[in-house]
This record gives C-alpha cells, sequence and structure tokens, in this order.
C-alpha cells in the first residue's frame, strides 16, 4: 500500500523501458490440521451486486476430481502425478503493450495481487489491499471483467498485499492452491503475520443469466491460516532494528516445494529476501537468504524502488519483480530454495545483472503475473483501471 505518493512524483515516472533480465514465465490460528482438500463453495444470492462483465469461452474448466489430504505431519495420500506442468516460453523479444481490459466493478478498488491459474484457463486471482472487513478474492477474466467472488468466513483479514499460485501438497500437481500474503505492515510493528491458503476451487460459479457478475460463493472447507514472524535482530539498534524485525511485506512467491518466499519493501530497493516452511498450528520464524539490490544508475531511493509485488515461473527459477513504476525479471536460478549462506551471493549476483523490458504503466503498481502460456499480466490500484498484458513476441497471446 503507497503511503505518500503526490502528482508530480507520478509525473516524474519516465514511461517506457524498465531495467530487467530478460525472462517470462479462521482466523490466523484457526483450522490447525493442515487438510486441504477440493474446495467447497457454497453460492450466496446478493441482489444488489450489479456488477457486470462477459464471460470468455474458456471460463469453466472440467471439474477436477482429484483429491488429497496433507495433514501436518506431512502425509500425502494422493496419487502422484508425473506429468511436467507446462512451462513458459523463454522471451528473446517482446510483444507490445496490451489493454485487455478495464476494471468494471466498484469493488475493485484497491487491487494489491494477481496469479494466473495453472487450471482454470483465463481465470486470474486477485485481491484488494488493507480496509477490507471480509476476506474476499476476486476471479477476473483476462478481460478485466469480474468472474467471481470467494468468500472466506473463516478468516479476519489484516492488511492482504500479494496472492500466489502453488501447490497442495508434494504429492499430484493437479490440484492447486492460492495462497494470500496477509503481510502489509506501513507502522513496521506487527509481532506476526500471516499466509492464507485456499484450495482452488473446481470451476468457477456460473454467470447469472442477466449478465451480472456471478453470486458471491463461500468457500467452507480448503482454508487454512499459518502464522508467521521474522528474525530477532539484537545486533541491531532503533529504526534499523524496528525496520528489520518488522518488515513491510508486499510481495510473496511459493516455491515448488511450497516453501513461500517474501520480499520486504524498502525506501532504497534492498529488498530483504526471507523464507518459511508453513506449518499449521505453529508460529514459524522465517529464516533471510539475503537481498535483491533494486537500485539503478542516478536513482537511488523511492517509489520506484519499492518492492510491491512478485511472482515466480512453475520452475522456481525466473522471477516477476515490480515495483510501484517499474518491472524485473531475474534469473535466480536456485538460488529461492538455497541454503541461507549460499542463497545470498547468488540473489546479488541475480540483482547485478539488468535488461530492459517493456511494460504498461500504471498509477500505483502492486500487482504482476506470469501467465502459463507466457508472458505477464499487471493491474494498479484504483478504480476503472486498465489491465495490460505483455507477451511474447514470438508466441500468441491469450485468448481473452
Amino acid at each position: 500500500m503507497l503511503e505518500t505518493l503526490n502528482d508530480s512524483m507520478r509525473l516524474a515516472i519516465v514511461l517506457g523501458l524498465v531495467p530487467a533480465l530478460v525472462g517470462c514465465g479462521c482466523s490466523r490460528d484457526a483450522d490447525a490440521a493442515d487438510t486441504p482438500g477440493p474446495g467447497t463453495v457454497t453460492d450466496v444470492d446478493t441482489p444488489g451486486d450489479t456488477d457486470t462483465g462477459a464471460m470468455p469461452s474458456d471460463a469453466v474448466a472440467a471439474p477436477d476430481t482429484a483429491t488429497e489430504t496433507d495433514t501436518a505431519a506431512e502425509t500425502d495420500t494422493a496419487t502422484a502425478d508425473t506429468t511436467p506442468a507446462p512451462m513458459p516460453e523463454r522471451c528473446d523479444a517482446w510483444a507490445p503493450v496490451q489493454v485487455r481490459g478495464t476494471l468494471g466493478a466498484d469493488k475493485l478498488d484497491e487491487l494489491s495481487g494477481l496469479a494466473a491459474s495453472r487450471r482454470l484457463p483465463g481465470v486470474l486471482w486477485t485481491h484488494n489491499d488493507s480496509g477490507e472487513k471480509t476476506a474476499r478474492i476476486f476471479a477476473l477474466g483476462t478481460d478485466a471483467s469480474l468472474r467471481a467472488t470467494l468468500v472466506l468466513d473463516t478468516i479476519d483479514p489484516d492488511d492482504w498485499e500479494d496472492i500466489a499460485m502453488g501447490r497442495c501438497s508434494d504429492a499430484s500437481t493437479t490440484l492447486d492452491c492460492i495462497y494470500v500474503a496477509d503481510t502489509g505492515d506501513n507502522k513496521h510493528e506487527r509481532s506476526e503475520v500471516a499466509v492464507v491458503r485456499v484450495v482452488e476451487p473446481d470451476a468457477l460459479p456460473p454467470m447469472r443469466d442477466d449478465g451480472r457478475a456471478p453470486r458471491k460463493s463461500r468457500v467452507d472447507t480448503g482454508v487454512t491460516s499459518f502464522r508467521v514472524r521474522f528474525p530477532s535482530r539484537p545486533d541491531l539498534s532503533g529504526a534499523e532494528r524496528k525496520l528489520a524485525e518488522h518488515p513491510d511485506i508486499e510481495a510473496m512467491v511459493v516455491l515448488p516445494d511450497r516453501r513461500v518466499v517474501f520480499f520486504d519493501k524498502r525506501e532504497d530497493g534492498t529488498s530483504v529476501v526471507f523464507r518459511a516452511a508453513l506449518q499449521a498450528g505453529a508460529l514459524v520464524t522465517a529464516e533471510s537468504l539475503g537481498s535483491l539490490n533494486l537500485a539503478d544508475g542516478p536513482l537511488k531511493k523511492g517509489p520506484s524502488l519499492r518492492t510491491t509485488a512478485a511472482d515466480l515461473d512453475l520452475a522456481g527459477s525466473t522471477l516477476l519483480l515490480r515495483t510501484y513504476f517499474r518491472v524485473y525479471v531475474l534469473d535466480v536460478g536456485g538460488a529461492l530454495a538455497a541454503e541461507p549462506d549460499a542463497a545470498g551471493p547468488l540473489l546479488a549476483a541475480a540483482s547485478a545483472a539488468k535488461l530492459s523490458i517493456p511494460h504498461g504503466f500504471d498509477t500505483q503498481g502492486e500487482s504482476i503475473a506470469f501467465d502459463p502460456a507466457g508472458g505477464f499480466w499487471h493491474v494498479s490500484e484504483g478504480k476503472a483501471q486498465p489491465l495490460h498484458f505483455v507477451g511474447c513476441a514470438s508466441a500468441p497471446p491469450p485468448a481473452p
């Protein structure tokens, strides 16, 4: 969430190319047993909801009947699926930026995260920033239409900042989960944060006959909240220690092994990287992996260096990272999965190499997502914002 940004600062941002490395792609202590299964949703009639939006022809995938149990002891009961997941094409050249639609629903006014579904074609998952009294996850079409609203009654949101797709368990690649980072901390005072995990529904609820957005769906099962804190830093003091022990996290990705990685938001662009192995019913301490240096040329601080969103390709090696006004793609190799003493130098090397890629201009960019077929999506906070897509020049864009 942007604390202070006046018009002159916005106008000072240079549009066009940005530094990057070429590549593309319930309360907190509730639900102690970590047992994801297929998400159960119950339609709730909301006659006052007048949001509209057309549903793309590929909107609803066939129901996936796979089930699995992922207990706190990590006992996977599903049959392993060894089919390789589709990999995004690596981009040698980028297509022109496209505006694929404009947000039309009034409730979509503070989007702060974006993740592309891997099993529901044409679906982008998103959420609002802080201030939400109800935990809600929205499904967007790739034309920016509102396709579904998932309501998590067992979750009490604080400051949701990013969203990511990841495995629900180690045994299956057919069942995906949606991970939401409840990690925002502008005042640097939260003693712990949370990651909310939701089993992705088999399909979206149908649109209404009159073309309005579908009813809200209440998610009854497959929701888990995990508690995370950050390392103590007794070697520091004052404001520096407060910043280190209570980082403001607005970007998160999920590794193929289901560990989560956080990137803190700092004025000088030296985003500290943390990693945590989530454990149901326990407060886990994240470990520090080092930092990424986003400073570039004469720019040493400001909104263009504050990390606000991230995404990771399916292999876990190509990192898509954004600030309010810039987009970076870094080849991090195995750095995010490495032991802390090895990860730091690898991250430093990755952040040192930057090439340029195009992206659309967001007035307050806090969301970004790889498309499973290649390219990436991004959108700004605010009402009636454009949904941008940047594809690989050699690959056709995804169908609307």
